[in-house]
């Protein structure tokens, strides 16, 4: 069982691991067109010479996407660990469909945003990689936190 002092530790971590997240998202989301291209073209091109993939214009243009998606689906994984783990750390329980919808309502800001940067588009498709990757997250945080009470509840002794 964890002190109040420990769940008031825990629950700042988590709250800081959001709050970057956010700042992180909203900057990438602030980047023109051409420097997002740029970045994500950068880790396209140390892929293809890692993998040794060929580097046709269909590959390239292909894992260029693919790069892009798995960004967006990573990120919000991350914001839905996070987010659940503050709702479970604050609520004192877990609220099933609270952290999956705080981070689609930043899915849905994040791509609104969007629309106000030169050469970008807010993309109901991203939105839903978006949510997927939140609700992926949440249900990795639902899952550990009922591994960790499994195996704390198999350690105490039983009253004969």
């Amino acid at each position: 069982m964890k002190t109040a002092s420990e769940k008031r530790l825990l629950l700042v971590i988590s709250l800081g691991s959001v709050v970057f997240i956010l700042i992180a998202m909203f900057l990438f989301s602030s980047q023109t067109s051409d420097v997002s291209s740029d970045t994500s073209g950068r880790v396209v091109k140390f892929i293809v010479r890692l993998f040794n993939i060929d580097d046709t214009a269909h590959n390239i243009s292909m894992l260029h996407t693919v790069i892009r998606k798995l960004a967006h689906f990573s990120l919000f994984m991350i914001l839905g660990v996070s987010v659940s783990s503050v709702v479970h750390f604050s609520l004192g329980r877990l609220e099933i469909l609270l952290s999956p919808l705080v981070c689609l309502l930043a899915a849905i800001l994040d791509e609104t945003h969007q629309l106000f940067i030169s050469g970008r588009s807010g993309e109901i498709r991203d939105v839903l990689i978006d949510f997927s990757g939140a609700v992926f997250g949440s249900v990795l945080f639902l899952l550990a936190v009922y591994i960790v009470r499994s195996i704390r509840s198999r350690r105490k002794p039983k009253n004969i």
